[in-house]
């Protein structure tokens, strides 16, 4: 069966490059990063065919005739980014794919690939944010900074168009806290991935410690070990309520009792269930709709609910 897709898209300065980069670095994901082809400048110590496919702009434009590409976008006057067809042909087979691409690029893919696919958008905490980030970088006139803060705006307009949408702000985290990955369960685009060994903070792990506590409703490699839980059920993707927590709440979890909560009212527990929004695939047929149709949940072992044992 062909691999899964996430689509990672963000305005530049936001930080999809780095998320991408953690991705990949996880194993268990399978993930391969598709290069895409552009006719910007090589920056310092990025590699032709592995950062990007640098093309000249006739080059481009040849490739645009011939119908090389999947999707492609004129980022900026000149400036030309791409997918090509070889690039992902090349992958799709044998591995899950990841892309970092803007934002038109991001909802050609999604169309493309259709219920295989994630898209994520990252968003800056705010424009001002973002202006103070890429002016760090030293790298940029003030004719382009402000040619790409214009096309933030307008790129943050689009955000909703995502499948999830993250706020990328430094993590104001310690060693007290709870680690939660969501949505990696058996009715997601990934069939329950071996993510759930989540990587603890580097600053935290920098002061010493070495364990976390971890929840996902995803799975892990049987070589992992810390104080992880796993196989949460009901999932996140089907409105189970560990689909919503967020980021502040208190967890108290007892090894002794078996029990692991969240300190919420009951009426506050209530309006968070009933403002959860559960988005089905829009898959019509073949493996992937009996697949969907099919799972059931980790705690009944993930399996066809037509092979269950029946007495």
């Amino acid at each position: 069966m062909a691999g899964k897709v996430i689509i990672l898209c963000a305005p530049s300065g936001s930080g999809k490059t780095t998320l991408a980069k953690h991705l990949l670095s996880i194993k268990e994901l399978n993930l391969r990063f598709s290069v895409s082809a552009t006719t910007r400048k090589r920056r310092d110590g990025e590699t032709d065919g592995l950062d990007y496919n640098f093309l000249s702009i006739d080059e481009f434009k040849n490739r645009i005739h011939k119908n090389e590409f999947v999707e492609y976008e004129e980022v900026y006057h000149n400036i030309f980014y791409g997918t090509l067809k070889s690039e992902i042909e090349s992958l799709i087979t044998n591995h899950n794919i990841i892309f970092d691409v803007d934002v038109v690029g991001a909802l050609s893919l999604k169309q493309y690939f259709s219920s295989n696919s994630l898209t994520v958008f990252i968003n800056p905490p705010s424009i001002d944010e973002l202006e103070n980030r890429l002016r760090r970088r030293k790298n940029n006139s003030e004719e382009d900074l402000n040619e790409r803060l214009d096309k933030a705006e307008k790129e943050m307009e689009m955000k909703d168009k995502f499948d999830q949408i993250i706020i990328n702000k430094d993590l104001n985290i310690s060693k007290d806290d709870i680690l939660v990955l969501k949505n990696i369960g058996p009715k997601t685009v990934y069939g329950m991935p071996e993510a759930g060994y989540l990587p603890i903070p580097k600053k935290i792990l920098k002061s010493g410690v070495k364990d976390m506590i971890r929840i996902s409703d995803g799975r892990m490699s049987g070589t992992a070990f810390g104080t992880i839980i796993l196989h949460v059920a009901p999932e996140s993707a089907i409105g189970g309520p560990f689909s919503i927590l967020k980021t502040g709440d208190k967890i108290k979890l007892s090894v002794k009792n078996k029990s692991l909560n969240v300190l919420l009212s009951k009426s506050e527990l209530d309006k968070r269930l009933k403002n959860t929004k559960v988005i089905a695939p829009k898959i019509k047929r073949g493996y992937l709709k009996l697949y969907y149709d099919t799972v059931l949940q980790a705690d009944e072992g993930c399996d066809f609910d037509f092979l269950k044992y029946k007495k």
